[in-house]
């Protein structure tokens, strides 16, 4: 299966003055650039799909078990009558 991007340019026909942007950018936070830079586009995305399922499912069980000790800990006890008037 492939991916096609779709827009007015291709990743080859960019415009000179958009391209020079991106690098300005890039150059200043190589953090960005090195995530950009080691992303590739012609993988499949299953393994993250699977990978991101897997961690919504841990996820939503650790809530529920938090919810769920939540409500335990916040039951009241009733007042106890102390024969006081």
């Amino acid at each position: 299966m492939s991916f096609r991007i779709s827009g007015p340019f291709t990743p080859r026909e960019r415009p000179a003055d958009t391209r020079a942007l991106v690098d300005t950018f890039l150059a200043g936070d190589p953090a960005f650039g090195r995530i950009v830079s080691d992303t590739s586009f012609d993988v499949s995305p299953r393994a993250f799909i699977a990978t991101a399922t897997i961690a919504l499912a841990f996820w939503i069980a650790f809530f529920v078990g938090l919810w769920r000790v939540r409500a335990r800990i916040l039951v009241v006890a009733p007042k106890r009558n102390t024969g006081t008037r």
